[in-house]
């Protein structure tokens, strides 16, 4: 349905006629994606079909606004580190991969990362906290360029980060 929904899209143009005066992005794509997906399924249920289409929707404890909005957030921050990775490719990113990004239970500690990579505890200390601030400045520029206006991305960053920029 994603494919089929960007498509249509692109065939019929519906994202040249967005104006960041009326909504902002994420909104007016979500409106587009609600009517792509009731029209979609109205279709489908019309036509018969052999199987039955395995959707992964979300739960009744969880919205598909809570959905498309953590989805939004993790798919902003995939691309914030990966220009990170881009930009960083050595020691600095590696301790941030290994301590922020670590996915495991228990992090580890800033001693055993200093063992780790055969550096003092203070080095660590400081590569983590240059990194997380070039990380939220990576981050608010993707949000830029994924936003129309200043309000909105102030409005997004605000939402996103807790704070105002």
């Amino acid at each position: 349905m994603t494919q089929a929904f960007f498509l249509s899209a692109l065939e019929k143009g519906t994202l040249v006629s967005y104006d960041p005066a009326r909504a902002a992005f994420r909104t007016y794509l979500r409106t587009c994606l609600d009517r792509f997906a009731i029209n979609f399924r109205k279709r489908d249920r019309r036509r018969p079909t052999a199987a039955p289409i395995d959707f992964d929707l979300p739960g009744p404890a969880e919205s598909p606004d809570a959905v498309f909005e953590r989805e939004w957030i993790r798919g902003l921050f995939s691309l914030a580190v990966e220009d990170l990775r881009n930009l960083h490719d050595d020691i600095r990113f590696r301790v941030f991969l290994a301590y922020d990004l670590n996915e495991s239970e228990v992090r580890p500690t800033y001693a055993e990362l200093a063992m780790r990579f055969g550096i003092t505890t203070e080095t660590i200390t400081n590569y983590l906290a240059a990194m997380r601030r070039q990380f939220r400045k990576t981050l608010l520029t993707r949000l830029r360029e994924l936003t129309a206006t200043e309000r909105e991305f102030r409005s997004e960053a605000r939402a996103i980060l807790g704070v105002d920029v």
